[in-house]
């Protein structure tokens, strides 16, 4: 069927201002959730931000602050961590500094049966 240029079918249906949905017959199943896991990392950070605290606690005093400054910029991270291990803390902790900061992460010992979670701390001590 041959139309003149000017005039074309009306279009059969109507327009629809939206695309059709798919229907999914069935709804796909997941594991059922066990939050043990989870709940663990959270009793085990706890104990991180435990030791963190007496860590920042210690480096509140005077004293202890420039001890460990002071091995910092000599560069004698055996002395760093010794300082750190003097103060109580109980858990492994890195320590990395530069000239204008540190920073402490603590973490539960790798040994430890959930081994699950960092605290990392970056302090300023410098400009």
């Amino acid at each position: 069927m041959y139309f003149p240029e000017t005039h074309y079918p009306s279009f059969p249906f109507r327009y629809m201002s939206h695309a059709a949905q798919p229907v999914y017959p069935f709804r796909q199943q997941f594991p059922s959730l066990d939050v043990s896991t989870l709940q663990i990392s959270v009793k085990r950070f706890r104990e991180l931000i435990a030791q963190a605290n007496i860590l920042l606690n210690s480096l509140e005093n005077r004293q202890f602050a420039q001890q460990i400054m002071a091995s910092a910029q000599k560069g004698d991270d055996p002395a760093v961590q010794r300082l750190v291990r003097s103060i109580g803390v109980r858990v492994p902790v890195t320590t990395r500094f530069t000239p204008t900061g540190v920073f402490f992460n603590l973490r539960i010992n790798p040994l430890h049966e959930e081994n699950c979670c960092s605290l990392s701390v970056g302090l300023r001590w410098g400009e």
